[in-house]
């Protein structure tokens, strides 16, 4: 565990991140961005910057690039107006550029950036560009699919738009559409319009695409599963609830990647309910998760920790899901025991014999559901190390 040091002003700050390449994991918080080793937590490099962050892509670029935003000045009224690379593994500052004004309105605090590729997308208020994360040359301007106009962007394997557009006949409506957008030119591959009154919320995934949106005036919302030429696989509305982390209620941010309860893999969306263990560290919890069939969007099975812990999913493949938890009342957080992705079945965590620096051997109470043993008690695809994580401050420490 290391404490962030960054000294913010008195109305605190945003750290965005973190933000993991070989063995440096990565964090920006006002005017710095530092690098740790993910072995024992010790300041790699660090890089000053001028004016505070306004925004920053969740992953970085293929080749192990950063690129963050920043504002203009120091003034409380700065805009968003720069973007900035660093090297997440050397800490070696590259290019910095100005994201050009398309009109008199272009003017925003905030960008919203989404990297896929080589190219970095920017959302700034009703316009969005693309930029080369290479060199910073400008690839492509605002995109005006069907007439509407860009409002978020996100990224991964896909680069998506969503669009604010107006309601044909109804000047006091307006609706959204989703796009994959060509990531060297911007240019929409596909887009799919959604009803008047829906909002697009998440996006849980982008390979396959999967995305959460909600209906502000009756309250509902839905999961639609994609195809990959953008046809609607499946359009489910839950009967669970989730936190508005995951469903976008009460969330104007336009962050499509602001939902850390979800999984997928190649067959199922794994996905945290509201559930019922509050808050931890100010930020919402779950004690259940559920598995859907992004095919037929049944729900598959669900798993749920006893009252006082909280889980989450938090990595999947085809041998198991991870489930990482925590107990209510304590800054701890440790992987439960994985899950099948199949039956949702506990498999047994065995502990490896010599676990690396900063993994703590902690055996947990036997599994419920357990699932038969493939292998031996010693090794075997199904083994893993049980993680003991202490929380610092709230004030920004991170593990």
């Amino acid at each position: 565990m290391r404490e962030n040091e960054t000294q913010p002003t008195s109305a605190g700050g945003r750290q965005f991140g973190p933000w993991r390449l070989g063995d440096i994991v990565a964090r920006a918080m006002y005017k710095e961005v530092t690098g740790h080793a993910v072995a024992d937590g010790a300041l790699k490099w660090s890089v000053a910057l001028e004016t505070p962050v306004c925004g920053a892509a969740h992953t970085p670029a293929a080749h192990g690039k950063l690129v963050i935003a920043t504002l203009e000045n120091n003034t409380a009224r700065a805009h968003c107006k720069y973007l900035q690379q660093i090297d997440l593994a050397t800490g070696k500052v590259g290019w910095k550029i100005e994201v050009p004004q398309e009109s008199s309105y272009d003017t925003t605090n905030e960008f919203r950036l989404a990297v896929t590729g080589d190219t970095v997308a920017v959302s700034h208020s009703a316009y969005a560009s693309g930029f080369s994360t290479v060199d910073g040359k400008k690839l492509f301007g605002t995109w005006k699919t069907a007439g509407c106009s860009p409002c978020s962007v996100g990224g991964g394997t896909r680069l998506i738009g969503v669009g604010l557009c107006s309601v044909s006949g109804d000047v006091t409506k307006t609706q959204q559409l989703i796009e994959e957008l060509d990531p060297a030119t911007g240019k929409s591959r596909w887009n799919y319009t959604y009803a008047p009154g829906w909002t697009v919320g998440r996006v849980y995934s982008t390979e396959p695409l999967v995305v959460a949106a909600r209906n502000n005036d009756t309250k509902a919302w839905n999961i639609t599963m994609f195809a990959p030429d953008g046809k609607v696989r499946r359009q489910v509305e839950p009967k669970f609830k989730v936190s508005g982390a995951c469903d976008g209620f009460g969330d104007g941010s336009g962050d499509l990647h602001a939902c850390t309860f979800a999984a997928t893999d190649a067959s199922t969306l794994y996905l945290g309910t509201a559930g019922s263990d509050g808050a931890v560290l100010g930020q919402p919890e779950t004690n259940e998760v559920v598995a859907m069939d992004l095919g037929t969007g049944k729900e598959r099975w669900r798993t749920k920790e006893p009252h006082g812990r909280g889980v989450r999913p938090a990595r999947q493949g085809a041998e198991r899901l991870r489930r990482d938890r925590h107990h209510r009342g304590d800054r701890r957080r440790s992987p439960a025991p994985p899950a099948d992705p199949g039956s949702g079945c506990r498999r047994r965590a065995h502990l490896l014999p010599h676990p690396p620096y900063g993994l703590v051997r902690r055996p947990f109470l036997p599994a419920q559901r357990p699932c038969p043993e493939p292998h031996g008690p010693e090794e075997g695809p199904h083994t893993a190390v049980l993680r003991q994580v202490t929380r610092g401050p709230t004030r920004g420490g991170f593990a």
